[in-house]
C-alpha cells in the first residue's frame, strides 16, 4: 500500500513545512501608496451611486471626497 505515513508524521512534516515559510516583509514608506475603501451594495445602489459621483467628477475619488466634505489634495 502506497501511502504508509501516520497521522502523527503527517502533520509534524506540516509544521515543519510551516515553519520553513518566511513571514512576509514589512514594507516601509508606504503611505504614499494608494488603499482601498470597499463596501458592498446592491447592483442598482451601485449603479446610482456611480452616476450620482460622474456628475460630480469623472474621477470616483475625487468625487467621493467632496461628497464627504473631505480635502482632495494630498
Amino acid at each position: 500500500m502506497g501511502n504508509t505515513k501516520t497521522n502523527s508524521e503527517s502533520r509534524e512534516q506540516s509544521a515543519q513545512s510551516a515553519a520553513q515559510i518566511q513571514s512576509p516583509r514589512i514594507e516601509k514608506d508606504t503611505d504614499a501608496l494608494p488603499s482601498a475603501l470597499t463596501f458592498f451594495l446592491q447592483s442598482h445602489q451601485r449603479r446610482a451611486a456611480v452616476e450620482a459621483l460622474k456628475k460630480i467628477s469623472p474621477d470616483r475619488t475625487i468625487a467621493m471626497m467632496k461628497v464627504l466634505g473631505l480635502n482632495t489634495q494630498a
